[in-house]
């Protein structure tokens, strides 16, 4: 569906990490657009009539952030990734953080990506979210 947004990105996150969730969102919708940008001004000077129109396309999409949904209180349970969801929100992709079963379920075309993290050992002397060490 071509509704001018970048892409649609839905951010599943178990209850004990929603308060993380506002965060990452804004972090990673500011990675997306800078990876975007940073892929115009490293174009030729003498582009391409292919890369004229994708620089166009990316230029045209940069005025529209990209869509970035937090799916919080799941279907299935934390550690299965929410597809339905994501689904009914038109995702292009799902990225599922924290602890996950990875049972087999059917995906229903979504790419599912896992951000498992670092959990940081009781006591440990690091301070600091568990979204800093975020693979």
């Amino acid at each position: 569906e071509d509704d001018g947004f970048l892409c649609r990105i839905a951010l599943q996150f178990p209850d004990e990490l929603l308060s993380d969730a506002s965060q990452v969102t804004w972090l990673m919708e500011d990675a997306i657009l800078n990876a975007y940008k940073a892929k115009l001004t490293v174009e030729p000077s003498h582009p391409s009539p292919q890369q004229q129109e994708l620089q166009q396309q990316i230029t045209t999409h940069l005025s529209f952030p990209p869509l970035l949904y937090i799916l919080g209180d799941t279907t299935y349970g934390s550690c299965c990734p929410d597809t339905v969801s994501a689904k009914h929100l038109n995702a292009n992709v799902l990225i599922h953080y924290g602890y996950a079963c990875l049972s087999d379920l059917e995906s229903g075309g979504i790419s599912v990506v896992y951000g498992f993290g670092v959990v940081m050992p009781a006591g440990s002397k690091e301070k600091g979210s568990v979204w800093k060490k975020c693979v």
